[in-house]
């Protein structure tokens, strides 16, 4: 190749980088110019609020002359609406699809489900579906997230949703909620189970109160945040199961256990902690691959004759798995 050859070839070359380098600006520039004014975009936040009657669910109370005619008269105000009954209808399905917010489940003493949304209309999306059954049971679907719009860089995001659930309503948790944080308070209802997949947050999970009933199966799937679970005893589920990637798992087993459980908790790439009741009778087995374990049980021998027993299977990869 001759020398004016060569240079030809080295001059086409440097037009050529030059040429994918100018490109490779023009694409950036264009998009810091979308993402600019997506984050300039005037938000159109607004509040609702809507409320369901769920098939076959009827809250009855207590009139002030029936008061007057029973044993605890002296000790309830007339006044007072006191619930007869704690559970009724078939009962259905809460299904929840939240994604990119601040979400919430609280008892109510109300009769209808309700939900209390404040977002922002332009990029997001509430929807509610409620189906039922010919045999009286229902299914009630909650969904929020995006509009499908293209969101660079973050933006703002300040949307809540609260779920108010009725004491006595009888229903299953099912569904996912991701990309955020959650607060879901089910003590004092009537869960028959849950069954939930938890994303990419900061997620609870708790039981302040005893349930109506003993639960059928409590269920996570979670990864990529933290998960915190509390007093789950006071909802005695007879099986539990709980999956967790990359993140932290937190179990708290303490509570008002009524029923024995089998428990199986699977971790990796993350940390993994039991806490468990000093009340029950405890058989567990925890293993470890490429990770620390560590137990602490309760003495055996203080355990009350009788009480429930919890039979722990727990197993983590990469990370720590602890009970105490």
């Amino acid at each position: 190749m001759s020398e004016k050859e060569s240079r030809g070839c080295l001059k086409t070359g440097l037009l050529g980088c030059l040429g994918v380098f100018g490109l490779g600006v023009v694409v950036m520039l264009g998009l810091g110019g979308l993402a600019f004014l997506d984050s300039q975009r005037a938000v159109e936040q607004v509040t609702e609020e809507t409320s369901r009657a769920v098939p076959g669910f009827e809250r009855r109370t207590a009139t002030a002359e029936q008061l007057a005619d029973a044993e605890t008269v002296e000790t309830v105000p007339t006044s007072l609406e006191l619930p007869v009954e704690t559970t009724q209808g078939a009962g259905g399905t809460l299904e929840l699809d939240l994604q990119m917010g601040e979400f919430s489940i609280v008892p109510s003493d109300g009769d209808e489900i309700e939900v209390v949304a404040d977002y922002d209309q332009g990029r997001f999306a509430l929807e509610e579906e409620l189906v039922e059954d010919g045999d009286g049971r229902w299914r009630y679907r909650v969904s929020f997230g995006n509009k499908g719009r293209l969101r660079l860089f973050g933006g703002r995001v300040d949307n809540r949703v609260e779920i108010r659930v009725p004491r006595g309503l009888r229903f299953a948790l099912v569904g996912e909620v991701g990309m955020g944080q959650s607060e879901l308070e089910l003590g004092g209802l009537s869960p028959q189970l849950v069954d939930l997949e938890l994303r990419m947050g900061d997620h609870r999970v708790s039981f302040a109160e005893p349930t109506a009933e003993p639960m059928e199966s409590f269920d996570l799937e979670a990864s990529m945040g933290s998960v915190r679970v509390a007093d789950l005893g006071n909802g005695s589920p007879r099986s539990i199961s709980a999956q967790h990637r990359m993140g932290e798992l937190r179990m708290g087993l303490e509570g008002q256990w009524l029923t024995d459980s089998d428990v199986r908790v699977r971790c990796s790439m993350g940390e993994c902690g039991v806490r468990v009741p000093d009340d029950v009778n405890i058989d567990s087995r925890a293993r470890v691959v490429m990770g620390d374990k560590s137990e602490r049980l309760p003495d055996a021998t203080e355990v009350p004759a009788g009480a429930p027993t919890l039979r722990l299977d727990l197993s983590g990869a990469m990370g720590e798995v602890s009970v105490r």
